[in-house]
């Protein structure tokens, strides 16, 4: 269902599930998890769920670059305009998440009704710095929420501090150098995605590639690099975890200097 939002700074109109148009409020239920191209996945980016099959690959093909897409993410948060916003974090994910990441215990719940500023205090807590990921970083800017030291807490886990494995595309360049030299440097500029030996060939990572840059030949997953836009979201998907991040040789060393 089409859902105009003109107040939105990157997008404007969303194709939205019917039942957002079917209930009084919403509340977003989020597990506490790393996220290999947004850093961390939180109850704003959890909303993304409500965009309709399709449209969500269409979304990673229009916003290739993180801040678009974080741009799009906080549109369509305030567009939903959750009521309470819930973050399961009792046993979270760390390192290659959504999907195939390592669980860890936070022994925490998150509760609140900004879901901007609880993404803040969850990235606090796993160990990242809130402005430096790229939804948090965005909603600071907008003035959505304030900084973590601004964060009224309470509760009994005001202390908890757990220091989350870092998902392995974090500080990604793409953001970081001009649009140009990032397609010219994709594949040693980005982490890239490779198909592992535990693949099946089952095809949900090319039934779901938003640029179509894999097939399955002979049961066996391939993937053409020059159409690829790393999304990461063959990785998310593969019920196997089949799909490892390879880093290119000018991205290891860029890590030392950004």
């Amino acid at each position: 269902m089409d859902i105009p939002y003109p107040a939105g700074v990157t997008v404007k109109k969303f194709i939205l599930a019917r039942p957002f148009t079917a209930v009084d409020k919403v509340i977003s239920l989020a597990k506490m998890k790393t996220h290999s191209f947004m850093d961390i996945t939180g109850v704003t980016k959890n909303l993304f769920g409500f965009i309709v099959g399709l449209e969500k690959a269409q979304f990673h093909l229009r916003m290739q670059a993180r801040r678009d897409f974080a741009g799009m993410l906080i549109d369509l948060a305030n567009l939903i305009n959750p009521v309470l916003s819930i973050v399961d974090g009792v046993v979270g994910m760390e390192g290659r998440g959504p999907r195939n990441g390592t669980p860890i215990k936070a022994g925490i719940i998150l509760v609140g009704a900004n879901c901007f500023s609880v993404d803040v205090v969850m990235a606090e807590m796993m160990g990242f710095i809130p402005e430096q990921t790229p939804i948090t970083e965005l909603a600071l800017v907008r003035s959505l929420t304030p900084p973590f030291a601004g964060i009224d807490l309470v509760g009994n886990g005001q202390n908890c501090r757990v220091n989350f494995v870092k998902p392995h595309s974090l500080n990604s360049l793409v953001d970081r150098v001009p649009k140009r030299l990032a397609d010219l440097g994709r594949s040693q500029l980005t982490a890239r995605p490779e198909i592992g030996d535990a693949c099946i060939g089952c095809g949900r990572c090319a039934n779901h590639c938003p640029p179509q840059a894999m097939t399955v030949v002979n049961g066996r997953v391939h993937i053409d690099y020059d159409k690829c836009i790393r999304c990461y979201c063959c990785q998310e998907l593969c019920p196997e975890d089949a799909v490892n991040l390879a880093e290119g040789r000018l991205l290891k060393m860029a890590r030392r200097f950004v």
